[in-house]
């Protein structure tokens, strides 16, 4: 059993950045440190599409969970939503992937051709590419501004609820729980379900690969602990950042 904290059980807040209704290893996380004697709560993103609404709620075996709210154009920026459309030629803004790959760009079918108005092979392609490239900006403006939001919503819930420790589930929820760190005094775990700066994504991304290592890098020298899935990300976590202790492996393997 986990040691109380002046007289209570310690809390323990888990970031994970999806809606946590099907993420295994963070329910057997919460579900393991709750039988510990802790007191334990997921800030995860809401899917309203996928019925996860944002705010309180259970998910796996009665486990708390405080979902932010997702990032929704005609919520955050009505003004926006129809340029969006009529830029992309989309019949409404994309959500959230559910992987780093990126989706093919939405092309509006071409205008029928008259003869007041001809159109040329060469005119086709350049108005298609450049839709893409409008469309992919968008797609790329669209994820940064998601994860911003998450940040903000969940490191201010999460505070709020002042945890003793944060469990950070992959690197794109340790900025938040290092501003939760600092906010109330709440110690971090980092747990790396992959190599986060070597996962399978798009490559042209010059700028978020840079982002991702400084977060990674600042952030695991001051965890408290740090956890991932095989030993090969273990040792590669160790000597990248030369950490004093090598990370603790708890395999993925499914419940018995």
């Amino acid at each position: 059993m986990l040691p109380t904290i002046a007289g209570r059980a310690p809390r323990v807040a888990l970031l994970v950045y999806n809606d946590a209704h099907n993420d295994s290893r963070v329910l057997k996380t919460a579900a393991s440190l709750r039988s510990a004697g802790a007191q334990v709560r997921i800030f995860a993103v809401a899917r309203g599409r996928a019925g996860y609404a944002e705010g309180r709620g259970l998910v796996g075996d009665g486990i708390d969970v405080d979902r932010a709210p997702e990032f929704e154009l005609k919520r955050y920026a009505p003004w926006a939503l129809a340029i969006v459309r009529k830029v992309t030629g989309r019949p409404t803004p994309p959500q959230e992937p559910t992987s780093g790959r990126p989706s093919a760009p939405a092309v509006a079918a071409p205008a029928p051709i008259t003869s007041a108005s001809p159109a040329t092979p060469t005119t086709a392609r350049v108005n298609t590419a450049a839709r893409s490239a409008v469309t992919d900006l968008w797609l790329r403006t669209y994820r940064v501004v998601s994860l911003s939001l998450y940040w903000i919503e969940a490191a201010r819930s999460a505070a709020t609820w002042k945890p003793d420790i944060v469990h950070a589930n992959d690197g794109n929820t340790l900025a938040p729980a290092a501003w939760v760190s600092r906010t109330c005094g709440a110690k971090v775990v980092y747990d790396a379900h992959e190599l986060w700066r070597h996962r399978n994504v798009r490559t042209d991304r010059p700028i978020a690969p840079f982002v991702e290592a400084t977060i990674e890098k600042l952030s695991i020298a001051r965890a408290a602990g740090v956890i991932t899935v095989s030993p090969s990300i273990a040792t590669w976590l160790h000597e990248e950042y030369d950490l004093h202790v090598r990370p603790t492996l708890v395999r993925n393997i499914p419940r018995a």
